[in-house]
């Protein structure tokens, strides 16, 4: 096998892979942190291609008069919800899990003796 064969990955590689992150317990705190993370790569994600510009929607402007006002609006409500959550979401699923994480680590071992 040479490396050229090895770098290639195959759908059903990647389709598990998705489904590992996925899956990855919703309430752990790894699975917090990465939510968090997902949420946030979004959110950077439409920064980069510059959704930003289409926020106008909230003073009743379109972001792009030549993309019509439909798609605009649908972009503009796009990012906003993409800022809450960067802003509002991501910072309490990192809490969240530093909070679970030190009741796993700390008090659940006190509990699970009594």
């Amino acid at each position: 096998m040479n490396e050229t064969s090895s770098a290639i990955v195959t759908n059903g590689e990647r389709r598990r892979w998705w489904l590992a992150f996925w899956h990855a317990g919703a309430w752990t705190p790894t699975g917090l942190i990465r939510r968090a993370a997902l949420v946030s790569f979004a959110f950077v994600l439409a920064r980069a291609i510059g959704l930003q510009q289409f926020a106008t929607v909230l003073n009743g402007t379109t972001g792009s008069v030549a993309l019509g006002w439909q798609l605009s609006g649908f972009l503009g409500v796009l990012f906003v919800c993409l800022y809450l959550g960067a802003v509002l979401l991501a910072p309490v699923l990192l809490i969240a899990s530093a909070f679970l994480a030190l009741w796993q680590r700390f008090l659940q071992p006190r509990f699970s003796r009594a």
